[in-house]
């Protein structure tokens, strides 16, 4: 368990197309968080679609900005823009 004003550097979210969830779970953690990277690739349901713009949406309305982005990985890095982190 984590202390209620702790705070993070990083955290790594890859659950093999799960991740809106994940990120739907872990607002409160993810506001106290410095960077996310994520794995938005072609892995959720039997479509096997990506999760890119889910993804993208919800960590920018919590806070986040994108600043890197691999292509051949579909991997996404952010950084938390909020004033209070």
């Amino acid at each position: 368990f984590f202390a209620a004003n702790e705070t993070f550097d990083l955290i790594k979210i890859e659950a093999e197309g799960a991740e809106p969830e994940i990120i739907q779970g872990a607002l409160k953690t993810l506001t106290r968080t410095k960077w996310v990277t994520i794995d938005v690739g072609p892995e959720r349901g039997f479509a096997q679609e990506n999760t890119l713009i889910p993804c993208l949406n919800q960590l920018m309305k919590i806070g986040f900005k994108p600043v890197q982005f691999n292509s051949k990985r579909c991997v996404l890095l952010f950084e938390n823009s909020a004033s209070d982190y």
